[in-house]
């Protein structure tokens, strides 16, 4: 008798003990959706590792599938064929965190981050004049890259023991900007002078421009510096 007493102590002792351990359990990993990105058609995914009660690192992937312009920023008539553009790509962001609660991942917080991006486009087509005369057509391809260092303020909460939401409020970076277009073709000489002509009249405001035509393509070269923004992301999160 005296042993079962002892038996149903110890596993009453246990049970009391590893309950205490189970609520005590820190969930350090995060794994989360953009919803605002789902919206639009992007998929965009983040995981974010707490290491202290005021610090975290995030890993941010985007992806772009294959797509259009949408047509409400395409103008009437088409006159530059914007609808036969089409483009992809992807991002990554790797981020610190520092939240101001001392709360473990929970609160506000302010986010430098690193985003490197990378978009193809194609089929787009370039018109061009011949001697004032007829027009020509060049099916143009290209890519756009990005190197940039920034920084991000917002917040997040806990919703229930393994849910979450974060809210990336305003963020904003400076870096590269490379956007390289090209088409190929069988261009005589007068073609060359005609479209190395239109491509000296672009007007760009900022950054630098450059062009080379010869007999077999034209390439157009833009690179910039321009900030760029992010935020205004809702992201839903299971916390494990």
């Amino acid at each position: 008798m005296k042993k079962l007493l002892y038996l149903i102590c110890v596993l009453l002792i246990s049970s009391v003990s590893s309950y205490g351990q189970g609520e005590s359990t820190v969930l350090k990993n995060n794994f989360k959706v953009n919803l605002t990105s789902l919206a639009a058609y992007n998929i965009s995914m983040q995981y974010e590792r707490s290491l202290t009660s005021h610090t975290a690192l995030a890993l941010g992937f985007s992806v772009l599938p294959l797509r259009g312009l949408p047509s409400f920023v395409i103008p009437e008539g088409d006159p530059d064929d914007l609808a036969s553009l089409r483009f992809s790509g992807y991002s990554v962001t790797p981020e610190f965190r520092f939240y101001l609660s001392g709360k473990r991942s929970k609160g506000f917080y302010f986010a430098p981050y690193y985003r490197h991006s990378s978009y193809n486009c194609s089929y787009y087509e370039l018109e061009y004049n011949i001697q004032d005369q007829v027009k020509g057509v060049i099916l143009m391809s290209g890519d756009y890259k990005q190197s940039a260092a920034g920084l991000m303020i917002g917040s997040q909460w806990n919703l229930g023991k393994r849910m979450s939401f974060d809210w990336w409020i305003l963020g904003a970076a400076k870096g590269s900007q490379v956007v390289t277009l090209r088409g190929n073709g069988d261009f005589s000489l007068a073609q060359q002078v005609d479209l190395s002509d239109q491509f000296s009249e672009f007007e760009i405001p900022y950054g630098e421009l450059s062009y080379t035509v010869d007999q077999y393509s034209a390439e157009i070269v833009y690179k910039t510096g321009l900030p760029t923004i992010r935020g205004l992301g809702f992201c839903l999160g299971y916390r494990f």
